[in-house]
């Protein structure tokens, strides 16, 4: 079975709170994965944005944890 996955399908997670949210995204920059520009905007003022291995993009969001 071949997926066709569209520019918005996203696994987005999701950091309960600041400082999780800080240490997913230092642990992130440490190995030294880039963080891109999503399509949609609201990912990009509510997150950031990388691709796994396998090309699929997935958003660390800090909208929980603004709260």
């Amino acid at each position: 079975m071949v997926f066709n996955f569209h520019d918005d399908d996203n696994l987005v997670l999701y950091p309960s709170n600041k400082t999780d949210y800080d240490l997913v995204i230092s642990r992130i920059k440490s190995y030294k994965i880039e963080f891109i520009q999503a399509k949609n905007s609201f990912w990009n003022e509510h997150g950031k944005m990388f691709l796994d291995p396998d090309g699929y993009r997935i958003v660390i969001s800090d909208i929980k944890s603004k709260k």
